[in-house]
Order: structure tokens, then C-alpha cells, then sequence
């Protein structure tokens, strides 16, 4: 299935995202690279995912922009220090957890859950006690995600 993207912002270069980059001090994988050029941030449809056997939803992915909501950059800086340093804020839910990207490590290039509920205390953010893999690459993530099913959806 395709994600289609709602509210998303301006079309970004290949430079912009090369400045980015630059300014992280990351290569993205081409996969989100891709996206990224196709998608600037938006409402994805379908919008839902299956994480350890219950659903989740991408209220939106962040963009690259001036503005100040969703707005990757600002999330990177808002989440400093609170999220393992491979990890890459690229969506949120409608509840403060991310979904995240890693762009370093072994792990590059796979998908992941970041639960705000269970967020590491004093230890920091080194453990992985709140963060859950939900896709090997970004291109997973998104061929994984599907409406969510008419019985969960509360409208029945």
C-alpha cells in the first residue's frame, strides 16, 4: 500500500537537504532522502502501523521549514539529550511519542518507536527501555502502514 501525504510543506531541494545534513552532522538514508524530496512532512494516509501486536498512528511527519510547528530541526533541538544520539525524530503521534530514524550506528537506517510514557529518568537516554524497532528501513515503515481496522477505529 502507498502513503499519500495531506498539509505537506514547500518542495525541498537536494541542497536543503544537504545543508541539513551538514548542520547534523548525518547522512540520511536514501530512502527518507527520497521522501523527504517527494514529501516535505504531512498527514500521512493511511496513517496506522502495528507495533508489538497493537496499532499505533503517525499524526504527522515533520517537515523541513521556516514554520515553527513539525518542524524537524526545532525537534531535534527539543529532543536533545532526551532520545539516544542515533536516533532522529521524523514523526509524531497524537499522544508526544516519536518515530524516529536511526542515522548512526549499527542500526542505520531503521525505523523506531519512542514512548514519551517510559522515558529514561537520570539514567538518560543511552537505554533503549522506552524505544522499540518497528521497521528495518524507512521504505518498510512506510509500505507497512495501513487504515486502521473498522473495529478499532471507534466508529462502529
Amino acid at each position: 500500500m502507498s502513503v499519500n501525504l495531506e498539509e505537506s510543506y514547500a518542495p525541498l531541494s537536494t541542497r536543503q537537504i544537504e545543508e541539513v545534513e551538514s548542520t547534523l552532522a548525518i547522512e540520511l538514508p536514501r530512502d527518507y532522502r527520497a521522501f523527504l524530496l517527494s514529501n516535505n512532512g504531512g498527514r500521512p494516509i493511511p496513517d496506522a502501523f502495528q507495533m508489538s501486536g497493537r496499532w499505533e498512528m503517525v499524526d504527522r511527519f515533520l517537515g523541513i521549514h521556516e514554520g515553527e510547528h513539525d518542524n524537524l530541526l526545532d525537534y531535534v533541538n527539543a529532543y536533545q539529550g532526551r532520545l539516544p544520539p542515533e536516533l532522529l525524530p521524523i514523526a509524531h503521534d497524537a499522544f508526544g511519542n516519536l518515530i524516529c530514524l536511526a542515522v548512526r550506528g549499527g542500526e542505520y537506517g531503521g525505523v523506531y518507536f519512542w514512548d514519551h510514557e517510559w522515558e529514561a529518568g537520570s539514567g538518560g537516554p543511552s537505554n533503549y527501555d522506552n524505544v522499540t524497532c518497528i521497521a528495518e528501513s524507512f521504505e518498510a515503515f512506510l509500505a507497512s502502514m495501513r487504515a486502521l481496522p473498522d473495529e478499532m477505529d471507534g466508529s462502529s
